[in-house]
């Protein structure tokens, strides 16, 4: 048949084709359907159940840096849907492709080591065929669990005072304060251990920041700071990740500039710090992973920061800051808000304004852990909650209190009584509580 199809190919090549596809879409009505996929988590194991109309052929085998597992499932096509695992502390994602117009392929991202076994188990009068797919971790004893390192650094210090508000407030202490409480904060939770780059008003460089935190094996860097702008009237939380392009605006580049003011890094290769444990290959590898978290864990104190205080930008920000690239640190930087802002200054500066930042950042690394912790750690065992504090929202300019009332789902009369609001007339920079909807 080969030979055949070859002979047309060279002089009948429009018959050819007609074959070509009559022979494929005969394969592709052949292949078996893969019509389901089922899980189950118990005791720190996940089960896959997947579902097909009848018995498949498969193939299992796992792959490293990073931890993938992988399935191929032969003369298979998608039928059904796979739906992404919520909160496992053993699988990342999901994805999943045909391959060669016949095979599925389904690949796991892991998270950390993990060992797995799998079987087939034929169709009954209530079950479909199925493959069985148990993956668990390498650790098999909560007392060998560790404590998941979280690197707070309050930028600036010493000689570097960082922006200065407008009543003299500096940023040097703003960010040392929050970066107090929120290690308080953390700690109160079992498997969660916080360190400090600076614990005195004194200056740290940029590069011994992120040797501090890789020295500590932190798993996250959180670095704090307060942003500044010409206009006082400017107002709000950012949250940068990493980028490899610089920043995305001229306002993030001046940022960036002001930031690295000590260590300007301009178009220095990564390879000329000092990472003496890592090959180029490493750290290129571990920088596009170390990225990628980091944008997930800015999505989530994002959405945690925003019920204490105004955020001003929705999205994760890019930009090139010297302290967010330890290679193998899921790193994130925050712009607490404006300490030229006179209201901001305010809040940063006052310990209740200090204590409900530090608790918007707090939830936003846990509620990132909570999906995302590695499977080694206490935190993957026994997860916590996200404490039930009531959320708040920061009024911005044009901000009515029907459409906040809309925007969280309750009702004016019950935003009134929570905030003994006699009327419904609100200003710009009120904090007012949101009561449950």
């Amino acid at each position: 048949m080969r030979s055949y199809i070859i002979y047309f190919m060279k002089y009948r090549s429009g018959i050819y084709i007609i074959l070509w596809v009559s022979i494929l879409s005969q394969n592709i009505l052949n292949a078996g359907e893969l019509i389901a996929v089922r899980h189950s988590v118990e005791d720190n194991q996940i089960r896959l159940v997947f579902d097909f109309n009848e018995s498949t052929e498969y193939n299992v085998f796992s792959l490293d840096s990073p931890n993938r597992i992988v399935i191929d499932f032969f003369d298979t096509q998608l039928a059904g849907e796979i739906n992404a695992l919520q909160n496992n502390p053993l699988i990342g994602d999901i994805r999943y492709s045909s391959r060669n117009q016949r095979d599925f392929r389904v690949v796991l991202n892991t998270r950390g080591l993990v060992e797995w076994s799998s079987f087939e188990l034929n169709e009954t009068s209530i079950q479909p065929n199925r493959v069985v797919l148990d993956i668990f971790s390498s650790l098999t004893n909560i007392n060998d669990a560790r404590n998941i390192i979280v690197a707070i650094d309050p930028g600036h210090g010493g000689n570097d005072p960082g922006a200065t508000g407008p009543t003299g407030v500096r940023e040097k202490n703003v960010t040392l304060a929050i970066a107090r409480i929120l290690k308080e904060e953390l700690e109160q939770y079992d498997g969660i251990t916080a360190v400090l780059t600076r614990t005195s008003d004194r200056y740290v460089d940029l590069w011994d920041r992120n040797i501090i935190a890789r020295e500590a094996d932190a798993d996250i860097l959180v670095s704090l700071h307060a942003d500044a702008f010409r206009d006082p009237r400017v107002s709000g939380a950012t949250i940068y990740s990493l980028s490899e392009r610089g920043a995305g605006s001229e306002a993030d580049r001046l940022l960036v500039n002001r930031e690295n003011q000590s260590t300007i890094l301009g178009d220095t290769d990564l390879r000329e710090f000092p990472f003496p444990d890592l090959t180029d290959e490493l750290i290129s590898f571990y920088q596009e992973i170390s990225i990628a978290s980091a944008k997930v864990l800015g999505e989530h104190l994002i959405d945690q920061l925003a019920t204490y205080t105004r955020v001003r930008k929705s999205d994760v920000q890019n930009a090139a800051f010297v302290v967010l690239r330890s290679p193998d640190v899921t790193s994130i930087l925050i712009e607490m808000g404006y300490i030229t802002n006179p209201r901001e200054e305010s809040m940063l500066s006052n310990s209740q304004g200090q204590r409900d930042i530090a608790r918007g950042i707090r939830n936003g690394i846990l509620s990132y852990l909570i999906e995302n912790a590695p499977p080694d750690s206490l935190i993957a065992w026994n997860p916590p909650e996200l404490p039930s504090e009531p959320r708040r929202h920061t009024i911005s300019w044009g901000e009515t209190l029907s459409g906040i009332a809309l925007r969280y789902q309750v009702s004016i009369n019950r935003l009134r009584q929570a905030n003994n609001l006699s009327d419904d007339n609100i200003y710009e920079g009120q904090i007012i509580t949101i009561p449950p909807g």
